[in-house]
C-alpha cells in the first residue's frame, strides 16, 4: 500500500535558521490544512474574487516553519492506494511523513518542534519549499 501526503510548507519570515518547525494538521481528522493555509494562519489569505490575496499579518510563519500537512491519506490533495480508516494508521502515516520530509530536508532537523528538543542532530540551512508530497509506503519502506 502507498499513500501520498501533500502538503505546503513556508520558512519562517523572520530568522528561519532558528525558528521552530510547525507541523499544522488541521482537527477532525478529515479536513485539508490547505484549508488553513489559505483563510486561517497562513502568510496570506485568498481574497473574495478567488484570484488574489492579501498578506496575512499574523501569519504563523511570521516566526516559525510551517507546514500544512493534508492528512490522512484521502483528505485534500493527499491519496493512497487505501485510505487510513483508524487513528493508529493515521498517526503512523504521520510519523513516516516526518521522517520522510527531515530526510529529504535535513537542513531542519535540527529545528525544534515548538518548545521541544531539537528533532535530529544534523544541522543545514536551507531553502522555501511550496506545495509537494511524499510517498511511501506502510511496510515502512520511503520511495
Amino acid at each position: 500500500m502507498s499513500v501520498d501526503l501533500f502538503y505546503w510548507m513556508y520558512e519562517a519570515q523572520n530568522n528561519p535558521a532558528d525558528a521552530p518547525l510547525v507541523i499544522w494538521l488541521t482537527g477532525g481528522p478529515g479536513c485539508s490544512s490547505t484549508l488553513a493555509l489559505l483563510s486561517e494562519n497562513g502568510p496570506c489569505r485568498v481574497n473574495a474574487d478567488g484570484k488574489t490575496t492579501t498578506p496575512n499579518d499574523f501569519s504563523w510563519n511570521n516566526n516559525a516553519n510551517v507546514l500544512w500537512l493534508d492528512q490522512p491519506a484521502g483528505v485534500g490533495f493527499s491519496y493512497g492506494t487505501e485510505n487510513d480508516d483508524n487513528e493508529e494508521m493515521i498517526a503512523e502515516d504521520a510519523y513516516y511523513f516526518v521522517q520522510s520530509f527531515l530526510q529529504s530536508h535535513p537542513e531542519y532537523a535540527t529545528h525544534s518542534m515548538g518548545s521541544g528538543p531539537p528533532v535530529t542532530k544534523k544541522m543545514k540551512i536551507g531553502g522555501l519549499f511550496g506545495k509537494s508530497k511524499f510517498r511511501f509506503n506502510r511496510t515502512k519502506k520511503i520511495l
